[in-house]
């Protein structure tokens, strides 16, 4: 909740769909926040190497990406279902977590780690 009220003013207001990533050390403090991608209406195209190369460089041991619906609703597409799958997987490989997903509506919020889509534990190796 506190990750996305903390998002939610720079997406309230966007008029078409937005992709940020934000980057955590080994003890959640932020290292950088930054905007990925900027869509359309209802879609925003981004490659999965262009989410963690951020993260990437800044030395990050988890992030958490954020993005919006401009419609107002939180329910989350087939392909928002399936991107978070790549993010999982391809952070799996790298070693930097995917703590959540979250999609910002206009009062609302969707947490796929809330909803128990996607799983969080600790990096122990980190």
């Amino acid at each position: 909740e506190e990750a996305a009220e903390m998002i939610r003013p720079l997406l309230r207001a966007a008029d078409r769909e937005m992709l940020v990533v934000l980057a955590l050390n080994n003890q959640m403090e932020p290292l950088a926040l930054e905007i990925v991608a900027v869509g359309g209406l209802n879609h925003c195209y981004v490659e999965t190497r262009d989410i963690y190369k951020m993260a990437v460089l800044n030395n990050a041991s988890y992030i958490i990406c954020f993005h919006n619906h401009p419609s107002g609703a939180c329910k989350p597409s087939g392909e928002d279902r399936l991107t978070t799958e790549r993010l999982k997987k391809a952070g799996e490989i790298l070693g930097i977590t995917l703590i959540d997903h979250l999609i910002i509506g206009q009062d609302r919020f969707y947490s796929f780690r809330k909803k128990e889509e996607l799983e969080f534990s600790k990096n122990t190796a980190a």
